[in-house]
């Protein structure tokens, strides 16, 4: 869901706290990304022999030291529309494990 400043995504419970359970045992932060899509399945991917286009784009949303959720089937989060996945984000965010930053 679309948001003002962010992006609203139901995420099965289930993964939710798996993710919460491997950050708490884990050296290595867990990042998620979310890929969203146009809504037309035919919009989502443009292949050449120059060029494979994916529309929309990916958010990435670091995952904080938590608690598991109680809830039943899913868990909403919020992700800054300003969080775009993007290869210099990578090295961004790498930089920051590194330095300590992101743990």
């Amino acid at each position: 869901v679309l948001e003002d400043t962010t992006i609203a995504y139901d995420l099965e419970v289930d993964t939710y706290n798996k993710l919460i359970y491997r950050h708490q045992k884990s050296l290595t932060p867990c990042i998620l990304v979310l890929l969203c899509l146009p809504k037309e399945q035919d919009n989502w991917l443009k292949v050449s022999e120059d060029e494979l286009n994916i529309r929309k784009c990916c958010y990435y949303y670091y995952l904080k030291s938590g608690h598991f959720s109680q809830n039943k089937r899913t868990v909403r989060i919020r992700i800054p529309r300003n969080n775009i996945f993007t290869p210099t984000t990578v090295l961004q965010l790498m930089d920051k494990v590194r330095l300590g930053e992101i743990a």
